[in-house]
């Protein structure tokens, strides 16, 4: 039987000192989604999301989602993940900047259909820039909801 349902998490780890992102840098450490699956190895479709930006700077991203937890670059560095973290990559959703509210943004993907497995019952999620922009006022300042349907 299938459910449909969101998880949300905020981001952790994004810079907020002086040095600002360029296109392609790594936002924040690894997002895991907690109980993606109903059960340990277990699947489901993402059909949408949304990136709530609380400190209005965002432009495009890029979400990497995993079946398993990996290893991302440091926050604001260059993207990479390694050739054995990438057997675990199950598909990228690109999300355009958002719209302006008076002091966030938010940015939304409708009508997906990405099918994943998890290792376990969660999946993860890194996030890349795809455009450059300044730094946050706080570590958490994205917060990510994914829509899932578990089957």
């Amino acid at each position: 039987m299938a459910d449909s349902f969101s998880i949300t998490q905020s981001s952790s780890g994004l810079t907020t000192a002086t040095t600002a992102y360029i296109a392609n840098d790594t936002l924040g450490t690894i997002i895991t989604l907690a109980d993606a699956a109903s059960s340990s190895g277990g699947f489901g479709t993402i059909t949408s999301v949304r990136i709530l930006d609380k400190a209005k700077v965002t432009g495009a991203i890029e979400l990497q989602f995993f079946r398993a937890t990996v290893t991302l670059a440091s926050d604001n560095a260059a993207w990479d993940v390694s050739d054995s973290d990438n057997a675990n990559f199950l598909g990228s959703i690109f999300v355009p900047q958002g719209s302006d509210g008076t002091s966030s943004r938010v940015a939304t993907a409708h009508g997906l259909w990405l099918d994943y497995d998890c290792a376990a019952t969660s999946l993860f999620v890194g996030m890349k820039t795809l455009t450059g922009h300044t730094f946050f006022g706080a570590g958490s300042d994205l917060e990510l909801r994914v829509n899932v349907t578990r089957f």
